[in-house]
């Protein structure tokens, strides 16, 4: 439970019994029914007088409005989400603890979901859970034999197309399945845990990468590198720690590196996400908000955080050309970065006229396949070699004699 990272093991008591108090006023109402908490943050509810999954879907989200309330006990007061997985007896459970295990398993699914999730058990779910146990497992093979790689996305400045910065990207190269899109895999690595070690690599690779481009005479010292950290990294309290030590081992200046966070990250905890990104920033290193616009974004604490530049997601770029609604969000943050002294990126970029529309409404700075895809190591270095190789100064995309 993140509570206890960020408050305490004490706090983190006092929730759970404040939950198991409304648990038990709740259902306490209901003959036949009964709960129980089974570990850490997990409670088990058996419901009586529910006869279909769209009952009991509707009984979850009930206790999903009385659980989500403000525990008022605790300063500050705290907000918790819930996630059920259902099972339904009908299904012809022997005993009551094949019924509890598929329940876990409709549960780990709704966490690979989101949190706030509600899910009812299919037989599905147990191909799902199964292939995710193997996909784990080989994860763990992957961190000990290296089986990652990265791939490199340029970041431009959008009048000129003149290089700014590189994103990190990981990939996995797995030996029998080939290339594994990150969408399949860093979910898994995030619920178990092993994005540490991933994040920890990635950090350390791409900083590397980044020097020994610029000692090979490809890129300036003004070409920075930008790295993602997972919320569960920047919940670490090591994070400080672990940046610091890459820097120092491969001798990289703060000011060329960018760190990437997403709004979720700072959900639950904005204490801990304004001294973390102080301490980050007092560094010299840059902070950008990811994909903003599609989390919890508060304006009352955003402007308290250090971030340097807003990244707007993809998906308002997408429609740029034919959606109202998203060139008035894209044209909204760019206004909000401006009011904040924050520089604003444009992520998914990949046209000519989203380019223009972007560029005319303010925006500075843009990353997307209009400019090039993520690439490897070798093929940026061919990019950059044929970039310094045309009449003109410096590097400049879309590539064009």
């Amino acid at each position: 439970m993140r509570i206890n990272d960020s408050f305490g093991h004490q706090r983190g008591d006092e929730v759970l019994k404040e939950l198991a108090g409304r648990l038990q006023n709740t259902i306490g109402k209901n003959e036949g029914t009964m709960a129980g908490r089974i570990s850490g943050a997990e409670f088990v509810v058996l419901v009586d007088q529910i006869h279909d999954a769209a009952g009991a879907m509707t009984y979850a989200s009930l206790l999903q409005g009385v659980l989500g309330n403000p525990i008022e006990a605790t300063d500050p007061h705290i907000t918790v989400s819930t996630s059920f997985g259902i099972a339904m007896s009908d299904n012809g459970y022997s005993t009551p603890e094949a019924m509890l295990e598929d329940a876990t398993v409709a549960l780990n699914q709704v966490k690979l979901s989101g949190k706030s999730q509600l899910a009812v058990f299919g037989v599905h779910m147990r191909e799902r859970a199964r292939r995710r146990v193997e996909l784990e497992l080989d994860l763990r093979t992957a961190i000990e034999k290296e089986q990652f790689c990265l791939h490199y996305q340029p970041k431009v400045v959008l009048s000129s197309g003149e290089l700014t910065g590189f994103e990190a990207l990981v990939r996995w190269n797995h030996p029998e399945r080939g290339m594994i899109s990150p969408a399949e895999f860093i979910p898994c690595a995030e619920e178990s845990g092993l994005i540490i070690e991933i994040g920890a690599w990635t950090l350390r690779e791409a900083l590397r990468q980044l020097m020994e481009w610029r000692n090979a005479g490809l890129i300036s010292n003004l070409v920075s590198m930008a790295v993602n950290i997972s919320t569960k990294q920047f919940e670490k309290k090591d994070i400080l720690t672990i940046v610091q030590h890459c820097l120092s081992e491969i001798h990289f200046p703060p000011d060329s590196l960018t760190l990437e966070v997403t709004e979720s990250a700072l959900i639950g905890n904005i204490s801990h996400a304004k001294d973390t990104l102080t301490a980050l920033s007092d560094l010299g290193i840059h902070i950008d908000m990811d994909d903003f616009g599609t989390g919890y974004s508060s304006l009352s604490y955003l402007h308290t955080l250090p971030f340097h530049s807003l990244k707007i997601d993809q998906s308002f770029i997408r429609n740029l050309e034919i959606s109202h609604e998203s060139r008035t969000i894209a044209q909204s943050i760019i206004h909000l970065g401006h009011s904040l002294n924050m520089a604003v990126i444009a992520e998914g970029i990949e046209t000519e006229a989203q380019r223009d529309l972007l560029a005319s409404f303010g925006c500075l700075f843009g990353q997307g396949y209009f400019y090039a895809r993520p690439q490897t190591n070798e093929e940026v270095i061919a990019v950059l070699q044929q970039a310094l190789a045309l009449p003109r100064e410096g590097v400049r995309f879309p590539l064009k004699p």
